[in-house]
């Protein structure tokens, strides 16, 4: 009986990897590039529509992102959908 047993912290050093980013130009449709998904991915808020995401093994690299009508509910729920993501990812590492 009793309490499950605590989950280890996963390894710092060890990011875990769950696909790309991929971002396209909005009036050509061509894919302009891919940004790699990991357990170290970040992605912020930021002022009129942007956001901002910083890749894991790119130390100092940002990618800036806005919406073309500088909409502020569509940037914040792109952010919040990366980080969801992102705990998806980490939270189905702990599982295996």
């Amino acid at each position: 009986g009793g309490e499950p047993p605590e989950t280890p912290p996963l390894p710092p050093a060890t990011p875990l990897v769950g696909g790309r980013l991929v971002y396209v130009d909005p009036e050509k449709l061509e894919v302009k590039g891919e940004i790699p998904f990991s357990s170290e991915f970040d992605a912020e808020l930021g002022p009129r529509g942007a956001f901002y995401v910083r890749p894991a093994g790119e130390r100092g690299r940002t990618y800036y992102f806005e919406d073309p009508a500088g909409d502020e509910v569509l940037a914040e729920t792109w952010v919040r959908t990366l980080l969801r993501f992102k705990a998806r990812l980490v939270d189905e590492a702990r599982a295996r």
